[in-house]
């Protein structure tokens, strides 16, 4: 399967992007597995270097509590700041950056670890030395860590196997030769460059939206960049709405307006002034923060109703003749077809262009299958999906692909929903928005408080819809 790529470059430009080598890592994985590293490697390193304190210069060991809580919190500290300031990125720089940021996190842990051990009165447990010397012994660690780590990247980048960015250029650029080569070489896959000569010309931009769009969610683009002439901003405007339902991030270049390439800044990207659109409603600090809270709740969840799950895989299976548990095909984040598990409630297993919503007093469900769906205990199941990354505890409930289709080209900015990953339960859902969608208006309620939900979201907020989900009367209206 080849990439919708259409140039209007010189000839030379156009064999380097057609023919650059597939990437086969992913800078964004590369990351988060070197994150992981760093912190068990500082935090074996934090330890070792007390031990070593003590051990060498006072003949005696602590208890091994005294080294190794201090040694994790700077160990997680550092982690966090990393995460939390975005400094994987830097790493692809030339620059010291990466580098400063790494003692920076240091002293930001150690600070912290010095307060909390003044606050609590427990400075004279822990020795200054000691600290003193993990300082010295971690500050040389990540160094060394995150020297061979950009040299890795590097090497990488000039080898054409790692990937930071999905990208599809409209406009001007899809035909400036140095501009291209300056993605390729910063490690990004061109998808698509398109000079949209033609569309300009007819001013029709819908079917040029569309096929947008669909090219963002097919190839998993992360980011567009618009550079057309400001007599054409009605056609720029039109694709910006467009992607606002995608997970992507838009740079729309500001014409006749140039930034120098070395000058590192928020809205600048490769040299050229732009203004930026961040369609992901959470951050990477967010993403970090839910993603742990998914994978905490859901393997808790998993063990301790183990009992309650075989139960009712019991009761199914004595209940009707079919399979306990059924998987349907559901939009999940980016719009990307997902298999959701669920209980079987259902006398019958439809899926795709052959499901057909359940209602109220449904003939087709069973008596236990009434009894799961009122309490919810049928998507208990899509605890796996959660633990497996394709879905949350909360977020947006996945619709069967076939209702999505029958409402997306009815409600504006419907698919907008599935810039976050779906989730068991939902803001829509402890609103009284769950179960049959018999009218328009009840879909665009449903939506609206998804959507409200994204904008507004916290942590906070995901705890308050999880306890709404189990004390909530409306939390189970219209569930069977």
């Amino acid at each position: 399967m080849s990439a919708p790529l259409h140039l209007a470059a010189d000839a030379a430009s156009r064999d380097e992007v057609e023919h650059f080598p597939v990437r086969s890592h992913r800078f964004e994985d590369v990351a988060n597995l070197y994150v992981v590293a760093e912190v068990v490697g500082v935090g074996l390193v934090a330890f070792m270097a007390a031990r070593l304190y003590w051990r060498e210069g006072f003949d005696w060991v602590p208890p091994i509590l005294d080294v190794l809580v201090p040694s994790a919190a700077v160990a997680l500290i550092v982690g966090i700041v990393n995460v939390r300031g975005g400094r994987m990125a830097s790493a692809l720089s030339s620059g010291p950056i990466f580098m400063w940021s790494a003692l920076r996190a240091i002293l930001i842990a150690f600070a912290t670890i010095v307060t909390a051990l003044f606050v609590l009165k427990i400075s004279d447990v822990y020795s200054r030395g000691m600290l003193l010397s993990q300082l010295v012994a971690v500050a040389a660690a990540i160094l060394f860590m995150r020297a061979i780590f950009q040299k890795y990247l590097r090497t990488q980048l000039a080898r054409g196997n790692l990937e930071t960015e999905r990208v599809v250029v409209i406009g001007s650029l899809a035909r400036d030769g140095a501009f291209l080569g300056r993605l390729l070489r910063a490690g990004n896959r061109i998808v698509s460059a398109q000079t949209l000569e033609g569309v300009l010309q007819d001013g029709s931009s819908a079917s040029l939206v569309k096929d947008l769009v669909k090219t963002c969610r097919s190839w998993g683009v992360t980011r567009v960049v618009i550079a057309l002439p400001a007599q054409h901003s009605g056609v720029a405007s039109d694709i910006v709405e467009g992607l606002a339902e995608t997970p992507v991030t838009v740079n729309v270049v500001l014409p006749g307006v140039q930034c120098p390439v070395f000058r590192s800044s928020a809205n600048s990207f490769h040299g050229l002034a732009t203004a930026e659109i961040d369609n992901r409603p959470l951050n990477s600090w967010d993403l970090a923060v839910k993603r742990i809270f998914d994978i905490v709740v859901s393997f808790s969840a998993l063990v301790l109703l183990a009992p309650l799950l075989t139960f009712v895989a019991v009761a199914i299976r004595l209940d009707s003749p079919g399979p306990v548990l059924f998987r349907q095909t559901r939009h999940g984040y980016g719009n990307r077809a997902i298999r959701v598990i669920k209980f079987r409630s259902m006398r019958v297993v439809e899926d795709g262009a052959a499901f057909r919503q359940a209602t109220r007093n449904d003939p087709r469900i069973t008596r236990i299958g009434r009894f799961i769906r009122r309490t919810n205990l049928d998507e208990l199941p899509q605890l796996f999906n959660v633990l497996l990354g394709e879905m949350s505890i909360v977020g947006p409930r996945p619709h069967p692909i076939a209702l999505n289709e029958t409402f997306a080209d009815q409600i504006k900015w419907f698919n907008r929903r599935h810039n976050i990953k779906p989730g068991i339960t939902g803001w829509a859902q402890v609103n009284g928005y769950r179960g049959e969608t018999k009218t328009l208006d009840r879909m665009e309620g449903r939506v609206a408080h998804d959507l409200w939900y994204l904008e507004n979201w916290s942590f906070l907020l995901d705890l308050k819809i999880m306890i709404v989900t189990v004390f909530s009367p409306l939390a189970y209206r219209d569930a069977g």
